[in-house]
Parts: C-alpha cells; structure tokens; sequence
C-alpha cells in the first residue's frame, strides 16, 4: 500500500508538504530523527494522521533519502 498520495508539493515553492497542510515533510522527518514516536509527533503536530507520517517516510525512501531509523520505533 502506497501513502504518497498524502503528499502534496506546493507550485510555488516546490516544498513537499502534507495532504496540502502547511506541514512540510521535513518538518515530520526531522521530528522522527530526533527520537519522537509516530504518537508523539501526532502530538505535536495537529491535525497529522498516522498515515500521513508514513507517507513522509515513503517520500524520503522514494526520493533517495533513507527514512530515519527511529520511523520504525513503536510507540509505547
């Protein structure tokens, strides 16, 4: 299954963001690099679903970034 319909990059600027939400998804990747759980970053980024978190992770795999590794942490 495939999230990266989620993923929205905006024409002006080029910056890829979620379903169109003023949230980047490096804003996300950079949450889950520093060691966040997939809850705490829906904790701290309102209105980000689940699915939207993976389809970040997605993106970076897809665009030759390797998704970091703290992605595959389960939250507690």
């Amino acid at each position: 299954m495939s999230y990266l319909d989620r993923i929205t990059i905006n024409t002006a600027d080029h910056i890829p963001r979620v379903r169109g939400l003023p949230v980047k998804v490096s804003e996300v990747l950079e949450h889950l690099q520093s060691g966040c759980t997939v809850d705490e970053v829906l904790t701290r980024i309102p209105g980000l679903e689940r699915e939207d978190i993976f389809a970040c992770v997605e993106y970076a795999a897809q665009s030759n970034e390797p998704p970091p590794a703290a992605a595959m942490r389960k939250s507690g």
